[in-house]
């Protein structure tokens, strides 16, 4: 079965990619990482006996060795279909994490917890190189972060984050959201406590 997952992620690649050739695994080592964590994503949430618990945990370990050589430390199931990044260099991300589809990131980005809670981001959301996302916020759908922006509140649909902390420069004027204002641009298929976390369902 092909992975509808990865073919997104192809799509919105730099440059568009319509199929899997082996040869891209040299040329754009990147997104040979994104197909293999987008297959353990899938294995992860089937049914692990004998011979296939082995080959997901061997898999799984040389990912993860890979993972940091890349710079890389971005758990399973964090982010949506159409996931693109820019270049690799070190990117963290909470395991409680949750991102929309269609997200571009550059190197440099932290998405992290506070207080045991962690960010929301909606879909086809920007996030520039050294950003950092911190705690338990809520960021609507076609949110841009600028490089270097650090995100600690909740922003609605559209905004345009810059500076430290950050503010909303969408439409020639600052705004800042507090979290109770902001829920309107949670991924599709938000759940959890309160309707805050987004589950991010494979496509299978």
């Amino acid at each position: 079965m092909p992975d509808l997952v990865f073919q997104t992620d192809m799509q919105t690649h730099e440059p568009p990619l319509s199929s899997w050739k082996w040869r891209y695994a040299v040329r754009y080592p990147v997104l040979a990482w994104q197909r293999r964590q987008r297959q353990l994503e899938r294995m992860d949430h089937s049914r692990k006996t004998g011979v296939r618990k082995v080959i997901f945990h061997l898999l799984k370990y040389l990912h993860r060795r890979n993972s940091i050589r890349l710079g890389f430390s971005i758990p399973l199931h964090t982010f949506g279909p159409g996931l693109s990044i820019a270049h690799w260099g070190t990117i963290a991300v909470d395991s409680q994490a949750r991102i929309g589809r269609n997200c571009r990131i550059h190197q440099g980005v932290t998405i992290g917890r506070s207080k045991d809670r962690s960010p929301v981001i909606g879909d086809n959301c920007f996030i520039g190189a050294n950003a950092s996302i911190i705690g338990g916020i809520t960021l609507g759908n076609d949110v841009k972060i600028g490089a270097g922006a650090v995100v600690n509140r909740s922003f609605p649909d559209g905004a345009v984050l810059v500076g430290v902390p950050a503010e909303n420069i969408a439409g020639g004027r600052t705004t800042r959201t507090g979290p109770e204002q902001a829920g309107a641009g949670r991924p599709q298929g938000s759940a959890g406590s309160g309707g805050r976390r987004a589950h991010v369902r494979p496509v299978r």
